[in-house]
């Protein structure tokens, strides 16, 4: 989220984007849980993996993908 931030990706936008970051990282809950193969559907499996490439192309067309080197 700092990386965004420094990108200039803020206010409303911003928002959005911490909300899908905070999904991401619930279902990245979910995905640790595939070990125990009884407890994820193949059906959330693809949901996780499409859900995960979605983010990172949202990101990919708000930023330059391009690391901070100098803090603003």
């Amino acid at each position: 989220m700092a990386y965004m931030h420094q990108k200039g990706v803020t206010g409303t936008l911003g928002t959005e984007i911490r909300a899908e970051w905070a999904r991401l990282r619930g279902l990245h809950s979910l995905a640790s849980s595939a070990h125990d193969k009884a407890a994820v559907s193949l059906g959330e499996a693809k949901l996780t993996f499409f859900a995960i490439y979605m983010l990172l192309g949202e990101l990919v067309q708000r930023t330059d993908c391009k690391p901070v080197e100098t803090y603003k």
